[in-house]
């Protein structure tokens, strides 16, 4: 009979169930599906889970969040860490790429560069350019 086998897309999470030392299915650990032009990344993992902690109930704490998973510390010490960093990273990018401005380098007619909006039109960063000399 088959093992059976738990399966996730979310990067985050399979990331926290193999620093917590869920062990990876060994053949074909990760499968990529492709559907109507988009593609899935599924990771599979051994449902036995970690330190007496069920895949599942790991996943489950991962999802409810941090005090779910400092309530395992005990047994999983490096979860509560491990999704942390996670998540942070998540809110990092979503700042950079939502919230930040993008600048880019303008040469100064004199020499010299200058940082200014990606989106400014090129007569805007002209006429910033001869206030700066």
């Amino acid at each position: 009979m088959q093992e059976p086998y738990f399966a996730t897309t979310d990067t985050k999470v399979a990331s926290c169930l193999a620093t917590v030392g869920v062990e990876l299915r060994q053949q074909d650990p990760i499968s990529r599906v492709i559907h109507k032009g988009k593609e899935t990344v599924h990771y599979w993992f051994r449902c036995e889970g970690a330190n007496g902690v069920s895949t599942a109930a790991i996943v489950q704490a991962v999802i409810e969040g941090q005090d779910a998973c400092e309530a395992l510390r005990d047994q999983l010490p490096d979860l509560p860490g491990a999704r942390a960093s996670l998540f942070n990273r998540e809110l990092f990018l979503d700042v950079i790429f939502k919230k930040t401005r993008q600048l880019v380098l303008v040469n100064l007619p004199q020499g010299g560069v200058m940082l200014a909006d990606k989106h400014l039109d090129a007569t805007t960063k002209r006429d910033l350019a001869q206030l700066i000399m």
